[in-house]
């Protein structure tokens, strides 16, 4: 309840992590490369919360990129990742929420298309690709019926952005789902 200011991080080693590398990115080839890959995660996040019907939420994240070196986690390699999220309850059982996702800095590694040689052997070395920068509006509503029935509707990618995942493939855009959750 009330106003958080967190700071966070922490460092990860995953052996033979897969990543994704492209052969051709262009082609949306893509191969799943076992990677040692290791590096640190920080951020910050400030937030308010009336306990009632209201919080608000902020957070700053960034990490390396580079080929062994990225945070684990984010197989886009993202240098940068800003979150925020509000979410209302105009009534007891109703819960709106409004949330949008920045992530800059990402990237790939495409095997370069000639080989390089190195004494007899040809090697392919992986060389970064942009994959730009992506934002995400979303907005959702739930509706408690019961404590263990739950209705919900959330939208994604409302403002129809348009990148591409690791391997070429398109973000779906605008999409809606609407479904319910039962506890049991």
């Amino acid at each position: 309840l009330g106003t958080t200011v967190e700071l966070f991080g922490g460092y990860a080693k995953a052996d033979s992590w897969l990543m994704g590398s492209d052969s051709h990115y262009r082609d949306s080839h893509t191969v799943m490369d076992p990677v040692d890959i290791k590096g640190w995660h920080a951020g910050i996040s400030a937030g308010y919360d009336n306990g009632r019907n209201f919080s608000v939420k902020a957070t700053y994240e960034t990490a390396p990129g580079k080929y062994n070196r990225a945070y684990y986690e984010w197989r886009d390699r993202a240098r940068h990742v800003i979150n925020a999220e509000l979410k209302v309850r105009p009534v007891e059982k109703l819960l709106i929420t409004a949330g949008y996702e920045f992530r800059a800095g990402r990237s790939c590694y495409a095997y370069t298309e000639e080989p390089t040689m190195i004494g007899d052997l040809e090697m392919w070395t992986p060389e970064r690709v942009s994959m730009g920068v992506v934002g995400n509006l979303s907005v959702g509503a739930g509706y408690s019926f019961t404590d263990r029935l739950t209705l919900f509707a959330r939208g994604e990618n409302l403002l129809g952005r348009k990148c591409v995942y690791i391997g070429g493939r398109p973000m779906q855009s605008a999409n809606v789902m609407i479904g319910a959750a039962l506890k049991f």
